[in-house]
């Protein structure tokens, strides 16, 4: 199978299998990297390195592998958007995981099954709202941790 791509489509591929790959395996150890991304990615880069695309991808005589550059990780439209969606997600997942847990601390389980979806919707949204307001006022700042968590020794 061939596909045809202009210069500029092949640049905005390799940003797309950048973050999709970072997706998949920023966070994992090594050995447990999902490989066939990496191969795919490894292909992708290979021709846009072959097409000049070398401020994007390199090759890495270490990995024997094609790489993406310091730009694409930092500095590219790829970086950019990977930016500006960790950080949506990290305010999303800290107002909707704080939400949860002041709705289940304030209602008994026997009474948010007594509840329809629709009221427990609405009620978990006036703790998102809460927290929304508080963040997008305050960033962090009022948050605190007012106990301590024991260690182990």
């Amino acid at each position: 199978m061939q596909i045809e791509l202009s210069k500029q489509q092949l640049k905005l591929l390799i940003e797309l299998v950048h973050l999709g790959n970072w997706v998949v395996n920023s966070n994992n150890e090594p050995e447990a990297i999902d490989e066939k991304y990496e191969e795919l990615a490894n292909l992708i880069y290979a021709h846009g390195h072959k097409a000049g695309l070398k401020k994007h991808v390199t090759y890495s005589k270490y990995s024997k592998t094609y790489i993406g550059t310091d730009y694409l990780h930092m500095k590219s439209a790829a970086a950019k958007l990977l930016d500006e969606y960790n950080n949506r997600n990290f305010w999303s997942y800290l107002i909707d995981n704080f939400a949860l847990r002041d709705f289940h601390n304030k209602y008994s389980a026997e009474k948010i099954r007594q509840m329809s979806s629709q009221e427990r919707i609405e009620k978990i949204y006036k703790f998102i709202d809460r927290y929304t307001d508080e963040t997008n006022n305050h960033g962090i700042n009022h948050f605190r941790i007012i106990k301590q968590i024991p260690h182990e020794k």
